[in-house]
């Protein structure tokens, strides 16, 4: 099968921004009826600090071909780490948003959530917030969904040694933390999986 080109992104790169900005942490899941649903950030020299951003875009195959990509995320802060989810058709979308002109703030760094249904995308704002604290922040949060509707995230902390978790059955839980300090000097990447149960994790 010849690769087909679905998004081209051509922009400068300023200051230390390098070509793993320019499109990364790509995601994809499948719904019931079998579309493609893909998620990626890419660089937005239109926003931010200086100019520089990332924000979060979506196409779907629905129908057999591309959509044209659509932006979610608008804003003057970077959108990063973006996951993806699928329930049924619903999708749920998880994703860091950082200030970086306001670093160590108490906007500098918060999770977001949000959904797709009927060709709709609803943002729900932030379901957590790091301690504004200089160096730490929310990485790689990952999602999942039971098939009794409840979404769990897990994320970790940059410079952290813990693992955190939240739920959210009718509304999101506080932040929970799994402590692996035992096992690793510092959390990198996580990974969930739904087990046969509806909350195992």
């Amino acid at each position: 099968t010849t690769p087909v080109k679905i998004y081209d992104e051509s922009v400068t790169i300023y200051g230390l921004y390098n070509t793993e900005w320019l499109l990364n942490n790509i995601k994809m899941v499948i719904d019931n009826n079998d579309t493609l649903h893909v998620i990626w950030g890419a660089f937005d020299s239109s926003f931010g600090c200086n100019g520089n951003n990332t924000e979060i875009y979506y196409i779907n195959n629905s129908g057999g071909s591309w959509s044209i990509p659509t932006k979610i995320t608008n804003n003057s802060t970077s959108s990063l780490y973006p996951d993806l989810a699928v329930s049924g058709n619903k999708l749920h979308l998880v994703w860091r948003e950082h200030d970086g002109c306001k670093y160590g703030g108490a906007d500098y760094n918060k999770l977001m959530y949000a959904t797709k249904e009927n060709g709709t995308w609803i943002n729900h704002g932030v379901i957590s917030s790091y301690p504004s604290v200089q160096n730490n922040y929310f990485e790689n949060p990952q999602i999942a969904v039971t098939k009794n509707g409840n979404v769990h995230v897990v994320l970790s902390g940059h410079m952290s040694k813990n693992i955190y978790h939240l739920i959210k059955s009718n509304t999101w839980s506080s932040l929970k933390t799994i402590p692996v300090a035992s096992t690793t000097d510092k959390v990198y990447f996580d990974n969930i999986i739904i087990g046969n149960h509806d909350n195992d994790l």
